[in-house]
């Protein structure tokens, strides 16, 4: 059966304005009807990427004080429209294979799970949440750095069903809080992977590549 997805208002879920970098749209559109299934898993595969480098730079430029807190929160908002349900609980249709709503199922709202040296536990926060929280961060500073997008791991594209995909994307985060350098703060480097959803959509001029991000984890946080 097809799943679609659609926004429904926040249950008991804070959701605080928005922040600025260029936003770079998530469709984009290839020349390359009649592509090989390998051919099209690299071009899925470099889309998730692309995804997790525009949440990456966003995260980066939020925990960043040094940037007006009005353009921190702007940015909040850029990166939420990155997730499924844009920080919000959600919906999901469930269609028979004739495209008719047999069922739909409410999901909860994407969410982060955070870690660090001093409480190294897995805990999950709702999107929106972790990002409120990296606005007001009380620290003297926090600098994020990210796996470079082309280093990304990608796990193997699953196809869910036609002009759907699923893949995981594995990357790295070192944040450095409350010094001026990496070698005067407090460093926590965590190991993330976020799932991601990609639709392929056939034009007459070829594909287009719509993704959404969902629940990142972190594993087990080390020092540097």
């Amino acid at each position: 059966m097809a799943r679609l997805q659609y926004m429904v208002m926040a249950i008991g879920i804070v959701i605080i304005s928005l922040f600025p970098l260029p936003l770079l749209s998530q469709s984009h559109s290839h020349n390359v009807n009649g592509l090989e299934e390998k051919d099209k898993n690299h071009v899925i595969s470099w889309h998730a990427r692309e995804a997790v480098g525009m949440l990456t730079n966003y995260l980066t430029d939020i925990a960043d004080k040094t940037i007006a807190r009005n353009t921190r929160s702007y940015y909040k908002g850029l990166t939420l429209k990155l997730f499924i349900g844009e920080g919000n609980d959600y919906k999901e249709l469930i269609l028979n294979n004739e495209g008719q709503v047999v069922d739909t199922v409410l999901r909860k709202a994407v969410t982060m799970e955070i870690s660090s040296l001093r409480n190294p536990k897995p805990r999950k926060k709702p999107m929106a949440l972790f990002l409120q929280g990296l606005v007001d961060n009380r620290y003297r500073s926090v600098a994020i750095q990210t796996t470079e997008i082309h280093d990304m791991k990608v796990s193997e594209i699953r196809k869910i069903e036609d002009g759907k995909y699923e893949c995981t994307v594995y990357f790295e985060q070192v944040f450095v809080v409350g010094g001026k350098d990496i070698q005067h703060g407090v460093i926590n480097r965590i190991p993330r992977r976020v799932t991601c959803e990609v639709d392929v959509i056939e034009t007459d001029e070829g594909i287009e590549v719509l993704q959404l991000l969902g629940n990142m984890t972190a594993f087990e946080t080390r020092g540097l």
